[in-house]
C-alpha cells in the first residue's frame, strides 16, 4: 500500500473548496495570530482562495492555504528568513509540489557558501533550487507528507 492509496481520503480534502475559513479561524486552527496570518498573506507567502482587494475586505482560506501557512510556520520557526520562505513558496507551487501524493521530505542545507539549497524528494522526483542560507551551518528537514495530513485533519 502506497502512501497516497493510506490517506488518499485525508489527502483529498486538500483539494476540496467546500470549506474556507476566514483569518481567524484559520490562525485559530494552525495556531498562529491573525496578525501573522494577514502578514504571510500581505508578504504574499500565502494566497488565499478568496483574495478580495480593498479595505474591509474578507479573504478566505482553503485546507491547501491551511497547509500552506503550517509549512511557512514551520520554516519561520526554524529562523528561514521571508525572503527565503517566499523562495520555497513559489517555487513549491510553480512546480505544483504543494499537493504531491506520495511521501515527501523538504530538506534545506548549506552548501558551504553563502547560499544553501533546497530539494523535494519523494520516491520518484528531485526539484532543487536556491536560496540563501548564510546563517545555517546545518541542514533543515521538513516533512511535507505530515504537513499535509494535519492541514487535513484540522477541520
Amino acid at each position: 500500500m502506497t502512501f497516497y492509496d493510506k490517506y488518499q481520503k485525508e489527502l483529498d480534502k486538500l483539494d476540496s473548496k467546500d470549506v474556507l475559513f476566514t483569518k481567524s479561524q484559520a490562525a485559530k486552527l494552525i495556531d498562529l495570530t491573525p496578525r501573522s496570518v494577514h502578514f504571510y498573506t500581505d508578504e504574499g507567502l500565502v494566497i488565499p482562495e478568496i483574495n478580495p482587494k480593498g479595505k474591509g475586505t474578507n479573504r478566505k482560506y482553503s485546507r491547501l492555504n491551511l497547509y500552506e501557512l503550517l509549512l511557512i510556520k514551520e520554516l519561520a520557526r526554524n529562523n528561514v528568513s521571508i525572503k527565503d520562505i517566499r523562495t520555497v513558496m513559489n517555487r513549491l507551487r510553480g512546480g505544483k509540489k504543494l499537493l504531491g501524493r506520495g511521501k515527501e521530505v523538504m530538506i534545506l542545507y548549506d552548501n558551504k557558501s553563502d547560499e544553501g539549497s533546497m530539494m523535494v524528494t519523494s520516491a520518484d522526483e528531485y526539484n532543487y533550487v536556491k536560496v540563501g542560507m548564510a546563517e545555517r551551518s546545518s541542514a533543515l528537514v521538513i516533512d511535507l507528507s505530515s504537513l499535509r495530513i494535519k492541514a487535513a485533519r484540522l477541520v
